[in-house]
């Protein structure tokens, strides 16, 4: 019975360990499949935020896009601006010079006029004198001719 006895302790002893495992095992098995159901909640959740994030980003490269296109409008259009404004300056400084050139020669021209308008009448008034003084001069001599005479 020795045999009986020990085989049945190793029996129940092994029906013991066999059922601990079990209820170790199903423990274990428990929090695994917690810990499954919280990693699969969380696999859910970063799969929505990676999909609202890609869509952000797909947002924001079209707007980027966008604001490239706009971006490189804006600066042909200021070159367009710039090189008019020096054609522009180009053309006004020699409109600017042609007119003060002008200018400058009307001017001359005027004051020509005004001084050849001067001296003829400095001229015309000198020879006035000039004949003038030559009349008196001419009757003081035959007045000293007279008084000489007489």
């Amino acid at each position: 019975m020795e045999l009986g006895v020990v085989v049945l302790i190793a029996a129940v002893t092994a029906i013991a360990g066999a059922l601990i495992s079990l209820l170790l095992f199903r423990a274990r098995a428990a929090a695994l499949e917690e810990r499954k159901a919280a990693l699969e909640q969380e696999l859910a959740a970063t799969k929505e935020s990676n999909g609202r994030l890609q869509g952000e980003i797909r947002q924001l490269s079209e707007a980027r896009s966008a604001l490239d296109a706009t971006l490189a409008s804006e600066r042909r259009n200021t070159e367009e601006k710039l090189h008019l404004l020096q054609d522009s300056g180009g053309r006004l400084k020699s409109e600017f010079e042609a007119l003060a050139s002008k200018a400058l020669q009307d001017n001359n021209a005027s004051f020509l006029q005004l001084a050849n308008s001067v001296l003829q009448n400095q001229q015309t008034q000198a020879s006035g004198d000039l004949a003038q003084k030559n009349r008196r001069s001419r009757l003081w001599s035959s007045r000293s001719r007279n008084r000489s005479r007489e």
